[in-house]
């Protein structure tokens, strides 16, 4: 630890956690303010409802939950996983190859999550067009063959 870096006070890490404190009491807030005013439309369904009818319903938004947690669940993973994992980095000549088709992939670009190809300018030059980025490599692109 330097000189720059201070720990922080409690205070300062309450005022940071108080806007997410907030948006969850007025969420809480809304919710409450829903389920007042929808309770009597609730009371009318569960009156003329039968059993059958609300255990259906109840299976459905089980179902509806799962599929959404699993959704979020594979969302985590694909975000934990790099972006550079699908592709393979050239050592010799310092950018990823696309593992499907071969083409040159700018490494700049991928540490900064978006995958740019790059674009040949001549027999031993390749620039990114997105970051300016150059690369020499003296080898013809081998893309590979289609499957």
């Amino acid at each position: 630890m330097n000189d720059h870096d201070h720990p922080k006070s409690p205070a300062t890490s309450l005022i940071e956690k108080l806007p997410g404190a907030l948006l969850g009491l007025l969420m809480a807030g809304v919710v409450w303010i829903l389920a007042e005013i929808g309770r009597p439309m609730l009371d009318a369904i569960a009156k003329v409802s039968t059993t059958q009818f609300l255990v259906r319903v109840i299976l459905l938004l089980v179902a509806v939950l799962l599929l959404a947690f699993a959704y979020i669940l594979s969302l985590r993973s694909q975000i934990r996983k790099p972006l550079s994992s699908g592709y393979d980095f050239d050592r010799d000549w310092g950018y990823y190859v696309d593992r499907k088709t071969g083409i040159p992939v700018c490494a700049r670009c991928l540490a900064d999550g978006v995958v740019t190809h790059l674009k040949r300018h001549a027999p031993v030059l390749m620039n990114c067009t997105v970051c300016k980025a150059a690369y020499v490599n003296n080898r013809a692109p081998q893309p590979k063959p289609a499957a």
